[in-house]
């Protein structure tokens, strides 16, 4: 391979246009510096914004590839938009990103994926050493597809060290993410170590804008998908603040909102992994407002809210070694209606672990998951203001709330352990539909 050396990109890039129809097996790559290469890069710095205006509209040619690429893909960074190969070391994006037009979807099964980072996305083998980003990361328009945004990295499957994103991200009002997102301040998607990075930015979403499906955030990390065994997160850093108004108006509806990690998947296939968080932390305040419309047929399945880590779908284990939060933690809606079809929605929020459990129809259950907290701490005060009322179409949705976990179970041959844990942070739980004074809640606790 071959590096690209003490580049600078002091240029606006632009890309887009009126009517756009291009073939969904299309690959959209866009850097402020190279928009795909193999090479490294050394002393790189972009400072010039980077533009998505205009509209595709669903009129395009559906492609012939595999599932997740027949409806094509956005691959935009502030340095390099696609990167196969060379580590990005030295190296700091100043530059903004702008998704400002409005791209509707060409199949309507298979979304188009949009990968957006303030460095680099897909980065699939050498990591990333001693960067840094800075610059905002807007969407203003209308993505129907599926949207993975980070301050740093997007999608990336090796390992990151030492580094540190100031990156503030905002879903500004009247923006859409129909096919849902995942956020995360450092990075989006991981599946390996992280060790040394520091998130001092914002993340926003703006009351007015609409994320559909899902929307998984993380102040450094959006979601884990381990794919190695004992995949290892040390030493990590939440600064920056997370607030935002949730529009919850879609069937099937996951919300996990958390100071560090936002989603754990660490399952592929038939095997499932470790995961493993030690010494991170969390100052961020947490502020969330989830919202839905009064239809039946719309409405969340869970919601988790943490300190550390917001929900857990799937892994082998969870061991979270000296984490702490002291970042105050503030989740409120007017109305949230369950999915139709589900009796309850579950709803946990805790000072380190927000929804650490499975969900059945109308009741939490063992997730398969052994789950492991020693030496953790949360200061941060905690209020859960979700509405726990029953109307027809809501039924009688559950709220569990705690200085360390919300709900935590672990799995059937082996319940939650929590080890040599305290909470300092005042916890209140109430509804606020009733106008009721916050009076402190009853802490969630493991079975056990």
């Amino acid at each position: 391979t071959f590096t690209i050396l003490n580049c600078v990109n002091n240029g606006e890039v632009k890309f887009g246009g009126s009517n756009l129809t291009e073939t969904a097996t299309n690959a959209i790559r866009i850097g402020g510096i190279s928009g795909y290469t193999q090479a490294g890069l050394t002393g790189t710095t972009n400072n010039g914004k980077i533009t998505i205006y205009g509209t595709r509209n669903a009129n395009g040619t559906i492609g012939t590839k595999d599932n997740d690429y027949k409806n094509g893909s956005y691959v935009i960074a502030g340095l390099v938009g696609y990167k196969t190969e060379g580590k990005i070391t030295d190296s700091q994006n100043h530059g903004d990103i702008e998704i400002a037009g409005t791209f509707k979807e060409l199949h309507a099964t298979n979304k188009t994926q949009w990968k957006i980072g303030g460095i680099a996305c897909y980065l699939s083998t050498d990591p990333v050493g001693t960067c840094v980003a800075d610059g905002e990361i807007i969407i203003s328009g209308t993505i129907e597809g599926e949207a993975d945004i980070a301050g740093m990295v997007a999608f990336h499957y090796n390992s990151i060290s030492a580094e540190t994103s100031a990156t503030n991200i905002t879903i500004k009002k009247g923006a859409v993410l129909s096919g849902g997102a995942i956020i995360g301040g450092v990075v989006s998607w991981t599946f390996n170590t992280l060790s040394k990075l520091t998130y001092t930015g914002t993340i926003t979403i703006e009351e007015g804008a609409t994320i559909g499906k899902k929307c998984y955030i993380g102040g450094c990390v959006g979601a884990h998908v381990g794919t190695t065994d004992k995949a290892k997160t040390i030493n990590c850093t939440n600064n920056g603040t997370i607030t935002g108004t949730v529009d919850v108006s879609a069937a099937s509806y996951n919300v996990a909102v958390a100071g560090f990690l936002g989603d754990v998947r660490a399952s592929v296939g038939d095997f499932d992994y470790d995961v493993v968080l030690t010494n991170c932390k969390n100052t961020a305040p947490i502020t969330l407002s989830p919202k839905s419309g009064t239809s039946s047929t719309y409405g969340m399945t869970v919601c988790g809210v943490g300190g550390i880590l917001a929900y857990v779908r799937s892994a082998k284990s969870i061991t979270l070694n000296n984490c702490d939060n002291s970042g105050a933690i503030t989740v409120a809606a007017d109305y949230i209606q369950s999915e139709t079809g589900l009796k309850a929605t579950p709803t946990a929020v805790g000072g380190i672990v927000g929804l650490g459990t499975g969900a059945g129809s109308n009741k939490l259950a063992l997730s398969g998951v052994d789950f492991t907290l020693i030496d953790c701490d949360n200061a941060g005060t905690i209020y859960n203001c979700m509405v726990n009322a029953s109307t027809p179409d809501q039924g009688a949705n559950k709220v569990y709330t705690g200085g360390l976990a919300g709900a935590l179970m672990g799995s059937s041959a082996k319940y939650a352990t929590i080890k040599n844990c305290t909470n300092t942070g005042d916890v209140f739980t109430y509804d606020i539909c009733s106008g009721d004074v916050p009076k402190p809640a009853v802490v969630s606790k493991a079975p056990g």
